[in-house]
C-alpha cells in the first residue's frame, strides 16, 4: 500500500527490518485515534502536525505513488508519516545523528559490488542509474531517505540495547519447542451437537429481543440492473494468432527474448570474518584446500557442502545457487564462475566472504532466442492482445447502439445475452461478472432512468442499465431471522460443547482414566501413532501448536482440562509418553533460541517505549490531526487496495 514499504527495491528490504517496522506500527496504530484536533480554518491543506512539522496531502501522495488518496489508505499513510516524524523528533531529542561517513559505510557494505567494484566508485552517472532503479528521483533524495531510515534504526538500537536473555530462559524455551509427546485424546464434536439443536420460534424471538441492538444496523442499499457482459477470456478462445501476428509481435519485442549470459553453479563457502588475522585466514584456506582434495578423490560435492559450507541457505540444497547472471555475485566469485567450464570445479576462490569452491554445472551464452523457440510463449500474448482489442471495440459498439436503440436491440444485433439481475448489494457476486468493484461502483453511483453505460472490469466490459433502487432499511425480525437462528445455534452449541467436555474432564480426573470416562459418556478415545512436536497435526484435534500445546507442559498420565480442538470441537487430553531434548541438542541449537528470545525482548521493549512516547507527545499536545481537512479524503470511496509486487 505505501510505496516506500512495498516497492521491491533491495534497499527497502535491507533498511526496514521487522523490528523497525514493528516500532512504527506500535507507535502509530494507537497514536492517531486519541490525538487532539484544535486546528482552525487558518491551516488549509495541513492534515496533521507533529511538533512544528506539518503533514500535507502531498506528503502522503509521495508514499502511495499513483494510488488515489481515499478511504483507509489515507489513514494508514498518515499513521506511518506521523509515526516516523514522532520517532525522528525523539532521535533528535536524544542527540542521535547519521554522519556522511556512516552513510558511505552503509553503501559500501550493502552495495559494494554495484557501487564500488574492486574498491573504486562507479561514478555519478551509474550511481544515478542505481538510485533511479531504487525508485528514487535523485541522489539527494535517495541519500536523505537512507539517512532517515538509518537514524530510525539507530534509535531502535539505542532503545533495545538493554535487552538480555538469561541462560535459564533459553533452556526453558528450547525444552518447550523441542519436547515431544504421545497422546490419548477424546474429542467432543460440535457439529454433531449443533445438528440436535432445533430452536422454536419463541426461543428465536426471545434471542432476537435480547440482542436487538446487534441487529439494528440498516440493511445496505440494493439495486437491480440488466446488463451485457463482454468476457475477454471467451473472446480469446475464439481468436487465433496468425504467423504474421507472431512475427510482428516478435520484431516489436525482441528485447524481451534476449537471453543474458548466465551460469548454473553450486559452491562451498569457508567463511572468513571481516578483518580476520592471518592465522584465521590461513586456517580457512587450508580447510578449503582439504575439501578440494576430497573432491578430486571422488567425494560427493552435495554432501561436503551440507557438512562444511558456511552459506547455510545453499548448504541445505547441496550448495546449489541455481542460475545467475553477471552482476549478481561479488566480482571474484563471478569471474571464477563464468570462466570455469561446465562440469568442472574451481580452485579455492577468495572473496570478502571467505574461500569459495565453485562447481559449474551448466552455462547459457548470451543470445537472441529465435522466433521458433518462443512461438508458444508469444501465441497466448498475441491472442490476448487481439481479444482485448476486439472486446474494446465491441463494448464501444454495443454502448453506442444501446443508447440509441435500446439494450435489447444492441444485444440481438451483436449476438449477445442480456442478464436481468435480482436485487444485489454493492459487493455481491453476479452472473457473468463475479465480484467486481468497478461494476459495483458504476451501478451504485448511477442515477435512476440514466441511459445505458459502459464500465471496464477485471474480466472485460459490462454495458448496463439501472432498473431499480432499494434504499437502506432498518431490518425487521423477518429480515434477519436466518442470521438470528445461526447465531443462536452457535451460542447454544458452544455452551453444550464445553459443558460436555468439562463433564468428560471431571469424570476422567475422578477415575484417573480418560479411556474409561470417555466410554461412560459415549466419546471415542484415539491415540497418536508417534511422538508429536509443536508443528504436528492430529485428526479432529488440529495443530499441536493450538489448544493442544498444553500437552507439552503435562507429565505422563496427567489429564487436561477441556481445550478447543480445531474449528468446532472440544477435547480432553492425556499424555502417554513424554520425550525432552538432550543437553547436547541444546548446545547445538542454543544460539538460535537465544536470538529468537532476544528479538522478542526487543519487541517488548520497543512496544513499551513506543507507548510511553505516544503518551508523552499526546500529553504535550505535540500531535494534532486536522479532521476538517482530512474528512474529504477519508470519506471518498476507497480504491482497490490490492498491489501486484
Amino acid at each position: 500500500m505505501i510505496r516506500f514499504l512495498q516497492t521491491p527495491g533491495r534497499v527497502k528490504k535491507l533498511i526496514l527490518g521487522g523490528i523497525l517496522l514493528f516500532f512504527c506500527t506500535a507507535l502509530v496504530v494507537t497514536l492517531i485515534p486519541g490525538v487532539g484536533s484544535d486546528f482552525s480554518s487558518s491551516h488549509p491543506g495541513v492534515l496533521a502536525k507533529v511538533g512544528g512539522q506539518e503533514i500535507t496531502a502531498v506528503d502522503l501522495q509521495k508514499l502511495v505513488g499513483n494510488r488515489e488518496l481515499a478511504g483507509p489508505i489515507v489513514d494508514q499513510a498518515l499513521q506511518y508519516v506521523v509515526g516516523q516524524k514522532a520517532m525522528l523528533m525523539e532521535a533528535d531529542r536524544l542527540g542521535l545523528r547519521v554522519t556522511d561517513e556512516e552513510l558511505r559505510d552503509f553503501l559500501h557494505k550493502q552495495f559494494g559490488s554495484m557501487l564500488f567494484p574492486k574498491g573504486e566508485y562507479v561514478g555519478d552517472e551509474k550511481y544515478t542509474e542505481f538510485v533511479q532503479g531504487q525508485g528514487m528521483p535523485s541522489i539527494q533524495e535517495y541519500e536523505k531517505e537512507l539517512k532517515t531510515q538509518l537514524l530510525l534504526r539507530k534509535l531502535q538500537s539505542t532503545v533495545t540495547a538493554s535487552a538480555q536473555v538469561a541462560p535459564e530462559d533459553v533452556q526453558r524455551e528450547f525444552v518447550k519447542q523441542n519436547t515431544k509427546v504421545k497422546l490419548q485424546y477424546a474429542v467432543i464434536n460440535g457439529d454433531e451437537i449443533s445438528k440436535k439443536i432445533n430452536p422454536t420460534e419463541t426461543e428465536l424471538k426471545a434471542y432476537y429481543d435480547l440482542h436487538k441492538a446487534a441487529y439494528s444496523n440498516p440493511l445496505p442499499e440494493k439495486r437491480k440492473a440488466r446488463y451485457i457482459a463482454i468476457d475477454i477470456a471467451k473472446l480469446q478462445n475464439q481468436v487465433s494468432a496468425t504467423p504474421d501476428d507472431l512475427l510482428r509481435y516478435y520484431n516489436e519485442h525482441k528485447d524481451d527474448f534476449r537471453q543474458a549470459e548466465e551460469v548454473k553453479a553450486s559452491h562451498i563457502l569457508i567463511q572468513v570474518p571481516a578483518k580476520a588475522d592471518t592465522k584465521t585466514d590461513d586456517a580457512a584456506r587450508a580447510k578449503a584446500e582439504d575439501i578440494l582434495k576430497q573432491l578430486k578423490a571422488g567425494a560427493n560435492f552435495e554432501e561436503l557442502a551440507k557438512k562444511n559450507s558456511d552459506d547455510k541457505g545453499s548448504a541445505a540444497k547441496g550448495g546449489s545457487l541455481g542460475w545467475f547472471q553477471r552482476g549478481a555475485m561479488v566480482p571474484e566469485f563471478e569471474k571464477a564462475a563464468f570462466s570455469t567450464p561446465p562440469g568442472q570445479i574451481s580452485g579455492a576462490v577468495k572473496s570478502d566472504f571467505g574461500y569459495h569452491i565453485i562447481r559449474v554445472e551448466d552455462k547459457h551464452e548470451a543470445r537472441l532466442k529465435p522466433l521458433e523457440e518462443v512461438k508458444n510463449q508469444i501465441q497466448p500474448l498475441v491472442a490476448a492482445l487481439k481479444a482485448h482489442q476486439q472486446a474494446d471495440s465491441l463494448a464501444s459498439t454495443v454502448t453506442t447502439e444501446a443508447k440509441s436503440q435500446g439494450l435489447e436491440a444492441a444485444a440481438a444485433k451483436n449476438h449477445l445475452d442480456i442478464v436481468n439481475s435480482d436485487w444485489f448489494a454493492r459487493t455481491d457476486s453476479l452472473p457473468g461478472i463475479g465480484t467486481s468493484q468497478e461494476f459495483g461502483d458504476a451501478v451504485f453511483t448511477t442515477k435512476e432512468k440514466s441511459p445505458p453505460a459502459e464500465v471496464g472490469t477485471n474480466t472485460g466490459y459490462v454495458v448496463f442499465e439501472l432498473t431499480g433502487v432499494k434504499p437502506p432499511v432498518v431490518p425487521t425480525y423477518v429480515d434477519v431471522r436466518s442470521q438470528v437462528e445461526s447465531e443462536y445455534k452457535a451460542e447454544q452449541t458452544n455452551m453444550l460443547l464445553y459443558k460436555k467436555a468439562q463433564e468428560l474432564s471431571d469424570r476422567a480426573h475422578a477415575l484417573k482414566d480418560l479411556q474409561r470416562a470417555a466410554k461412560e459418556l459415549g466419546a471415542k478415545v484415539e491415540t497418536s501413532e508417534k511422538l508429536l512436536g509443536p508443528t504436528d497435526q492430529l485428526p479432529n484435534l488440529g495443530s499441536m501448536g493450538g489448544g493442544a500445546a498444553v500437552a507439552f507442559s503435562m507429565r505422563p498420565g496427567e489429564i487436561s482440562s477441556p481445550i478447543r480442538a480445531g474449528r468446532n470441537n472440544a477435547a480432553v487430553l492425556s499424555v502417554v509418553e513424554r520425550q525432552e531434548p538432550t543437553t547436547a541438542e541444546l548446545e547445538k541449537s542454543g544460539d538460535q533460541i537465544r536470538e529468537q528470545l532476544l528479538q522478542q525482548k526487543r519487541s517488548e521493549i520497543l512496544q513499551l517505549y513506543a507507548e510511553g512516547l505516544k503518551q508523552s507527545l499526546q500529553k504535550e499536545g505535540k500531535i494534532k490531526v486536522n479532521q476538517q481537512e482530512l474528512d474529504p479524503y477519508t470519506k471518498r470511496a476507497a480504491p482497490d487496495t490490492s498491489y501486484n509486487q
